[in-house]
């Protein structure tokens, strides 16, 4: 079995996260989509990190960058698994690929519910598209599906603040895993995200997403 992320950064991502529904909601998708996968089986920080990354890189960017950039995500997630897991099985690099973006389409979805005023239905379209074709010929988008109404309040609540400031939980993610100088991409195998243009801090304590 392999991983993304260390045992002892597994560790300190689920500590900060593991009383928030954003964990439940990863960790049901793990649980629900991907329990078939014999050489990676995603974890729920791993996947609240790639997912928020997509969403953090997307915010990142202008609209117009934005709406090319989308289109790659699937191919982006993919390659990603590849580089850092180079004996991935191709159907188990595809249904995590499938996870991933989806995970991100329900949040993106949640953002637009609350009344984000950037709209975001585009690239939830986008992504749940891409996701249907990364998944092959496993069922994730059907095994997803009893995910995404289980958080739906909490989620469309943390959204609406998430959205509108200018932290970036897949930032927050990178300096648990690694604090200090060697945080970032080097950690997370993921390149740096340009600063969002918004001004105040998001929160992500349990009591603001209870």
């Amino acid at each position: 079995m392999t991983s993304l992320f260390s045992p002892s950064a597994r560790e300190a991502v689920e500590r900060e996260y593991a009383a928030t529904p954003l964990w439940r909601m990863a960790g049901s998708v793990c649980n629900r989509c991907l329990p078939w996968c014999r050489t990676l089986m995603l974890h729920p920080a791993e996947l609240l990190y790639q997912a928020f990354y997509l969403i953090d890189t997307l915010r990142a960017a202008g609209e117009e960058e934005a709406r090319r950039w989308v289109e790659e995500c699937g191919a982006d997630v993919e390659r990603h698994l590849r580089d850092r897991l180079p004996g991935l099985p191709d159907v188990e690099c595809g249904a995590t690929a499938a996870a991933i973006l989806l995970t991100a389409a329900w949040w993106l979805e949640e953002a637009d519910g609350a009344g984000d005023r950037c709209g975001w239905r585009w690239a939830v379209r986008s992504l749940a598209c891409q996701a249907a074709a990364c998944q092959g010929e496993a069922t994730v988008c059907r095994d997803f599906i009893g995910c995404e109404n289980l958080y739906r309040r909490q989620g469309r609540d943390f959204m609406a603040d998430y959205m509108r400031h200018s932290g970036m939980l897949s930032e927050d993610i990178e300096r648990l895993i690694a604090p200090g100088p060697a945080r970032g991409a080097r950690a997370s195998g993921r390149k740096a995200k340009p600063p969002v243009p918004h001004t105040l801090p998001y929160k992500c304590r349990d009591q603001a997403l209870s």
